[in-house]
């Protein structure tokens, strides 16, 4: 998957905390000490404080049912950290090069202050290029999201029982796939089922969305035919759709949902 999320998921808590810790301690700084300035084992410890503070908080909080993405939070957010502070010494020795001219009063902590709000800048872009493997550990409590892991064989046994039931009641069959509510032009949801009504008939389908991968299972009832598809990978989905749409013909509104 790509770490822009997680990493985002840190550096908003990240950003607030750090402001707050300022704003309140840079004035106790100046009363204290009566400068502003701040040492490198200050600025370091301030931020390595900041950032335990801050992967506390998200562990306490609702991600705490994600382990693995609480998992993915940390390593992004220490990977962002260890290269913010190469980039940072790479930047000292840039503008330690500078003329003195260039470092005369205010300019050279100007100078520090764009560089590294720049650098931050870059590092989240680039982990939007980059992708990760997502870390695995043991299966999470069962819940509604990102718990259920099966495989395409067993996806597709599920479709066509929900087709032609065996162990289903017949009843609680067509119960399931049957319109519930409306969900927009041309979709409504069963009993856990999305339903397409389209020329073709009625598709049921439901998409598969966790870190790092995404799905797709579409069956036809009325024709009997239907395809699972599986990707690993946070882009798959278009993907899946695409083999959907070639494997099953018709008019493929799910992509769209």
């Amino acid at each position: 998957m790509r770490p822009t999320l997680p990493l985002l998921v840190f550096l908003a808590p990240f950003a607030v905390l750090l402001i707050g810790v300022a704003m309140i301690g840079l004035p106790i700084l100046r009363v204290t000490t009566g400068k502003w300035s701040l040492s490198r084992k200050l600025v370091a410890g301030t931020f390595l404080a900041v950032m335990v503070v801050t992967l506390l908080l998200l562990a306490g909080s609702s991600l705490n049912e994600l382990q693995n993405f609480l998992l993915l939070i940390g390593l992004c957010a220490a990977a962002f950290a260890l290269a913010l502070m190469l980039l940072f010494q790479l930047e000292g020795k840039v503008l330690d090069r500078l003329s003195a001219n260039w470092q005369e009063g205010r300019l050279k902590p100007v100078l520090k202050l764009f560089a590294g709000m720049l650098s931050a800048v870059v590092l989240v872009y680039v982990s939007g290029l980059m992708t990760v493997p997502v870390p695995r550990i043991p299966s999470p409590s069962p819940s509604a999201v990102g718990s259920l892991r099966t495989t395409v064989h067993d996806l597709a046994v599920f479709l066509i029982e929900l087709t032609e039931p065996r162990y289903l009641g017949e009843d609680l069959a067509m119960e399931i796939r049957t319109p519930q509510i409306l969900a927009g032009e041309g979709f409504s949801w069963g009993l856990g089922i999305g339903i397409q009504h389209s020329t073709q008939g009625d598709a049921l389908w439901q998409n598969a969305q966790t870190l790092g991968f995404r799905g797709l299972m579409v069956v036809y009832p009325e024709h009997g035919c239907g395809v699972v598809v599986l990707t690993n990978s946070d882009d798959g989905y278009p993907v899946a759709c695409d083999v959907a749409q070639r494997a099953l013909g018709g008019k493929a509104l799910w992509e769209f949902f």
